[in-house]
């Protein structure tokens, strides 16, 4: 039996809302984050949140119903300092709880309608009225949808309560068809597990198919925190050993409000991330990495890529890459 089939849901509570509303992005001027939950919904294995001081813990999911209020009055307290909000950055703003994703869609509606940018952050299916909202607002909104693989035994294992990989690829194709900026979080790259050519291959022509052209990728840290529930979660996959050797040796880095964690080598990340960038570049995508995840490493770009109509689906030799100091 598969880890996730035996754990329990979190139970929704009801909370008033407590602390700061909007949290300030501590890199951009003018970004700020909002989580409709304390914890999250979706219960992925690898979390980082699991090592947050905030975090709730897996048996309930404190949530405020009354977000939607509480926004407009701290955007009329903040006024232009607010321009762009991230919907949600520590946890998921469509988790499988109806009220979560009821209170999603009116907070949705609230940021969009006051003028400001939206970037909408999900593992989860977007109610159709969501997909009209962001389409009517498209010039304002981007979607990152977060995806790891096609294999429903991986997504089911380490991403219990996450929508069906089929399911966020026709929410894709959805919201390209209605003109919304999208893009695809490839994360958390499993060594040996989601980062080879035969999890990658399928998806990237999936998400070609989909419309998606732009993909963010990144390898997993670990925190003492999260080992022991991601460990448990790979027992059914019989890969323990193998993923706590990838980091063993491992740089320590500074991850933001994580503190610090181990990282895969310094090398192999880096020749992990080229191959994968090569790898999207054959379906038409380009794949980048973020620095903050990524300190010790140099930025790793794809060269220009040939326009979709003039490039070949599978060519035999994979561009080359330019590493940018």
């Amino acid at each position: 039996m598969m880890g996730s089939e035996v754990r329990l849901w979190p139970e929704l509570q009801p909370v008033g809302r407590r602390g700061p509303f909007l949290r300030p992005s501590t890199t951009t001027p003018g970004v700020y984050g909002l989580d409709l939950t304390s914890g999250c919904g979706i219960g992925c294995t690898y979390c980082y949140i699991r090592a947050l001081s905030r975090y709730p813990g897996e048996a309930r999911l404190p949530f405020d119903p009354y977000t939607t209020e509480a926004l407009g009055a701290a955007l009329d307290e903040l006024g232009d300092a607010v321009r762009t909000i991230v919907l949600s950055p520590s946890s998921d703003p469509l988790p499988p709880y109806r009220p979560v994703r009821f209170e999603a869609v009116r907070v949705a509606q609230r940021i969009l309608e006051s003028g400001r940018e939206l970037v909408l952050m999900t593992r989860g299916r977007l109610p159709r009225r969501l997909v009209s909202l962001l389409a009517e607002h498209a010039a304002r909104t981007r979607v990152a949808m977060g995806m790891m693989s096609l294999n429903k035994a991986i997504v089911r294992t380490l991403e219990p309560r996450s929508a069906s990989p089929r399911g966020r690829l026709r929410d894709l194709e959805r919201l390209s068809q209605a003109g919304v900026a999208i893009e695809v979080r490839l994360e958390p790259l499993v060594p040996g597990v989601t980062d080879t050519r035969d999890n990658l291959a399928p998806l990237f022509h999936a998400l070609g198919r989909a419309g998606v052209s732009r993909v963010v990728a990144h390898y997993l840290f670990m925190h003492p925190a999260i080992w022991p529930s991601f460990a448990e979660s790979l027992q059914p996959l019989g890969i323990v050993d193998e993923v706590r050797a990838a980091f063993e040796g491992g740089p320590q880095l500074t991850v933001g409000s994580v503190g610090t964690v181990r990282n895969v080598s310094r090398e192999a990340r880096r020749e992990g991330l080229a191959r994968i960038m090569a790898w999207g570049a054959e379906f038409g995508l380009a794949v980048s990495t973020g620095a903050a995840q990524n300190p010790d490493l140099p930025r790793i770009e794809p060269t220009e890529r040939p326009p979709l109509s003039t490039r070949p689906a599978r060519p035999q030799n994979p561009p080359p890459l330019r590493v940018v100091v």
